[in-house]
């Protein structure tokens, strides 16, 4: 429904209920409608109000706003001084209670009258009302004098605060008891007109995140199957422009197109121009006789053809996901693709060829580029309050598993101009060479992320730990000789620092080269025997050496250190009940100590629970094995965790044979 521009309610208009007190028997009045008395009464798709005394006249105010145009209004209270009621309005700043005093209970007693308010955070529809408390106080004299208590939030005794004079603004602080007069003269507003546009059939959109296009099939005007490959682009952006030979707009535009074809060519523009009159609109045979000539008498320098209905469809399933109000498309319409096959604008009328050359170049322009232009007016979108960068986009497609989208923006990071600041520039290179290299080693591309690493090293020379990634790159990809060397220079310059040494036997771990990792994590240990990771990764050098007496001790005396550790206890938990070595291992305590890492970890830990349902397999709990896999499973799953689902389903199938019926055993 709204999607389509309707509304849930309709053309109602909006109403106003005045509560008129009680009849003279004493019984509640029925509320009076006045709507049309106060203006109300407006046919817009409302949402949220608030209350505010925007000019300080002493009435209140209203901002509504509205799903459609137009989205905000004032309602501007107007009522003359004669007829308008005195009033009081005060801000409150708690001390002991929070500084807002939200929660407050307020009570304004004057003469015989007593006025209740509570001030509250957040009202209706997304709507905050102004935090400056009113109080309409009819009509009284100027020597009437007022006092508020105030029932601030957490206490139960109101404080008192005497003095108050209708017709004045106060500030209340919680425990002072004097209501402080505030400076309340009427702002004068300024009338404005509001700046409305001029009717045009035209609209351009610039999209700020594209989407990928769909595969088009279309034939050319000499009976040839031709499609528009999003993955084929040939590296050049297109423009499918769909046009009708009797529509004059797009006539013009498409003698406008050919003129200016040199200039569009310049910038590797590919124009598929499609004519619709091979769609019809009801069963009867299509006339594309006048498209034909058309075309004939043109001679037009770019692609011309006929779309079908389903092209058309697909081309109207683009644009309504890029709208949020789906209406048929006009013509002419255009979409632009960039030349990854990306959708990067819609033209619903005729564009120009000039504004088309300035398109073309936003489409490799920054994403801060597009985004301001995506705009049809001045505007800011709050971007700049969260600097995005290019690393930041590549991060967003490499997890999403666009890894030449992330490619794509990483280089635009290698390639951005000279901030002036050579050091920063230098930082910020290195960065992206860094997480090129991240990307190509998560791609197993081994070759292309060590240079990437490599490059990146050379850009900050200063940190050593970067010269370590190359060869860790290249031992991945079992080039160890080369590793070994970058890894041999690296420490030849630092042979004492430990944290230089635990990178390099993290890396020999990685390429399952564990005996050779124990040298430097062993001369690291040394120098710093008390790190709780770099001793988990010396306890896993030694068990993957399979020296586990070694494993064990280590394992031990980190579970004395750190006793209510999950990740030691896990680690000696695994070890205590997979230990190839029937004397060294021991089901009871490992269970112990996984079912402890479990509760530490809250539950939470595939990799816990895997160790969890080996240990109580190994204790012959086969039922409670099952179901600590299938938790793991779930949560393997939420984490995208492939190789761990793998492991932890070959297990489940392991378990659950054991505790087959005979008769359903194979």
């Amino acid at each position: 429904m709204i999607v389509r521009g309707r509304s849930f309610s309709g053309f109602e208009r909006h109403c106003a209920f005045l509560n008129v007190g009680s009849n003279p028997d004493g019984k509640l009045a029925p509320f009076a409608n006045v709507s049309a008395a106060t203006g109300f009464d407006l046919i817009d798709d409302g949402r949220a109000l608030a209350r505010v005394d925007w000019d300080r006249d002493g009435d209140l105010d209203f901002w509504t706003t509205n799903r459609q145009a137009p989205r905000l209004r004032l309602l501007k209270n107007n009522l003359s001084s004669g007829n308008a009621s005195s009033s009081v309005s005060v801000t409150l700043q708690g001390t002991q209670c929070n500084r807002d005093a939200i929660g407050a209970v307020l009570k304004l007693t004057i003469g015989s009258q007593t006025i209740t308010r509570v001030l509250r955070a957040g009202e209706g529809f997304m709507a905050q009302s102004s935090k400056s408390v009113h109080f309409g106080l009819g009509k009284v004299t100027p020597n009437d004098i007022a006092q508020i208590s105030v029932l601030w939030p957490g206490t139960n005794t109101p404080e008192s605060f005497p003095l108050v004079q209708p017709g004045r603004s106060y500030h209340l602080v919680q425990g002072t008891g004097t209501a402080t007069p505030k400076n309340h003269s009427p702002a004068q507003l300024a009338t404005a007109s509001p700046e409305t546009l001029p009717p045009t059939e035209q609209a351009r959109l610039i999209l700020s995140a594209r989407s990928q296009a769909p595969a088009l099939a279309y034939v050319d005007f000499d009976g040839n199957l031709q499609t528009f490959d999003p993955n084929n682009t040939g590296g050049k952006p297109t423009l499918i422009n769909l046009w009708a030979s009797w529509c004059a707009p797009c006539v013009t535009e498409l003698k406008e197109l050919a003129q200016h074809h040199a200039q569009l060519s310049a910038k590797k523009l590919n124009i598929i121009a499609l004519t619709v009159e091979a769609v019809s609109e009801d069963t009867t045979r299509a006339d594309i006789a006048p498209a034909k000539k058309f075309v004939h008498d043109s001679k037009f320098p770019f692609q011309v053809g006929a779309t079908d209905a389903d092209g058309l469809r697909q081309l109207s399933v683009l644009h309504n996901l890029t709208y949020v109000r789906e209406r048929p498309l006009p013509l002419p319409a255009s979409f632009l693709f960039d030349k990854h096959g990306n959708f990067a604008a819609l033209y619903k009328g005729p564009v120009s060829a000039q504004q088309l050359l300035a398109d073309i170049d936003l489409l490799e322009a920054a994403p801060a580029v597009v985004a301001q232009s995506a705009f049809p007016f001045p505007a800011l979108d709050g971007l700049e309050l969260f600097p995005i960068g290019e690393l930041d986009f590549a991060n967003a497609y490499q997890s999403g598993g666009y890894l030449a989208d992330a490619r794509r923006h990483i280089q635009r990071a290698i390639d951005a101009p000279s901030t002036g600041n050579p050091t920063l520039d230098n930082a910020n290179r290195a960065r992206a060479w860094y997480q090129l290299g991240a990307l190509e080693q998560s791609a197993h591309q081994w070759q292309a992320a060590a240079q990437a690493f490599a490059e990146s090293s050379k850009l900050a020379p200063g940190q050593p730990l970067l010269k370590v990634a190359p060869g860790a790159a290249l031992a991945l990809g079992g080039e160890h000789d080369q590793a070994r060397q970058i890894f041999t220079q690296t420490l030849a310059a630092k042979p004492n620092d430990p944290n230089l040494l635990h990178a390099v036997g993290k890396a020999f771990l990685q390429s399952k080269l564990p005996q050779e990792a124990i040298a430097p994590l062993q001369q690291a240990y040394a120098l710093v025997p008390k790190n709780l990771t770099l001793t988990l990764a010396l306890a896993l050098a030694h068990e993957k050496s399979e020296d586990f007496p070694a494993a064990l001790a280590l394992y031990e005396s980190l579970l004395q250190a750190h006793p209510n550790s999950a990740q030691v206890q896990n680690s000696l938990a695994l070890l205590l009940t997979t230990c190839p070595d029937e004397s060294l291992r021991k089901p009871e305590r490992a269970l112990s100590l996984a079912t402890a890492a479990n509760t530490a970890a809250n539950r939470s830990s595939a990799t816990i629970l895997h160790t969890l349902a080996l240990t109580q397999a190994d204790n012959n709990e086969n039922k409670k094995a099952l179901q600590s896999l299938d938790r793991a499973l779930a949560l393997a799953r939420a984490t995208g965790k492939q190789e761990l689902q793998k492991n932890l389903r070959l297990k489940r199938e392991e378990i659950a044979a054991k505790i087959k019926p005979p008769s359903e055993q194979d």
